[in-house]
């Protein structure tokens, strides 16, 4: 009976012992769900065919170590579809996922299965469109941009290839530029009007090259011109046999505004002036400037101009 009695107490130690066991692995590997939804690539895909659609994206059930898993991100996982020996067609295919953390088991990936539709690959030349992102340093603009490559040859199923008129070279400003750089632009569908995402397939276009060179001209917003003051005379007596016997001060300003504005301003006229009064004043005769809009002088003082009527 004493050895009985000891024989019981020795399993219940071990059914005890089990117990904690699977108490502190219940503890140390519970059951998470990856908060992100995760990018769904695809392999194997055979030569001459690409994927057309937009693969969905999956969501993973997995199972670990709580410490190790609140440090897990999306590019701890990778979540594929094999397409090996298949051809032209449209496919429900199983997703496949594998953790790089041997610590981490996945047990279930959402939807099990997608869609995936296979096409014969088409390519054609498309132009290249130069786009900004962000700003050059504040008071400058771009002026121009000259890439070095204008056209681009792109690679995509036969349904989206039509869909396809343009590729953007995306030039990145951090509000810092004031001078011309050069830079080599990554080249992207992220202008092009007649190319939805929602159509599918904004994945899996290929684009050659990848990059091209950019040579951007930055220039300050406001531009400078020098430009001669021209006197509006008014009276009976024609103005015109005045011209040459005015004494102007100044004879020129300069102005400053956009660029655009400033190539349509050759002169400024001042106020209208009177040649009665000219005629009868011993003193030079003060006339405003007209200032066109959006247009400033850059010395605030040349508003004003002094007109003299030399007497013979």
């Amino acid at each position: 009976m004493p050895l009985l009695h000891n024989l019981q107490l020795k399993i219940l130690a071990v059914v005890c012992a089990i117990i904690l066991w699977l108490f502190v692995v219940g503890i140390e590997n519970n059951t998470f769900r990856f908060p992100e939804e995760l990018e769904v690539h695809a392999i194997n895909v055979s030569q001459g065919l690409s994927v057309a659609n937009d693969l969905a994206k999956a969501k993973i059930s997995i199972r670990g170590n709580q410490d190790i898993v609140k440090n897990l991100s999306k590019s701890d996982f990778e979540i594929f579809v094999d397409l090996k020996n298949l051809s032209a067609g449209d496919y429900q295919v199983p997703l496949l996922a594998t953790s790089k953390n041997d610590k981490v088991t996945i047990l279930r990936v959402e939807p099990a299965t997608l869609r995936a539709r296979l096409e014969e690959v088409a390519e054609k030349e498309v132009k290249i469109k130069a786009v900004f992102i962000g700003n050059p340093k504040k008071g400058y603009v771009v002026k121009e941009v000259k890439l070095k490559n204008q056209t681009a040859k792109i690679k995509a199923g036969e349904s989206l290839i039509d869909k396809i008129t343009t590729v953007t070279a995306e030039i990145k400003l951090d509000s810092s530029e004031s001078a011309n750089f050069t830079t080599n632009a990554l080249l992207t569908l992220l202008e092009n009007k007649n190319f939805s995402p929602t159509l599918g397939g904004l994945k899996n276009v290929t684009i050659v090259p990848q990059t091209t060179e950019a040579e951007v001209i930055i220039a300050a917003e406001l531009q400078q011109k020098t430009v001669v003051v021209k006197p509006v005379l008014k009276g009976a007596i024609e103005p015109g046999s005045f011209t040459k016997k005015l004494l102007i001060e100044p004879m020129t300003v300069v102005v400053q505004g956009k660029e655009e504005i400033l190539q349509n301003i050759n002169y400024l006229e001042t106020e209208g002036i009177s040649l009665e009064t000219l005629k009868s004043s011993e003193k030079p005769v003060f006339a405003k400037l007209i200032v066109p809009q959006d247009v400033t002088l850059l010395d605030p003082q040349t508003g004003k101009v002094q007109i003299t009527l030399i007497q013979p």
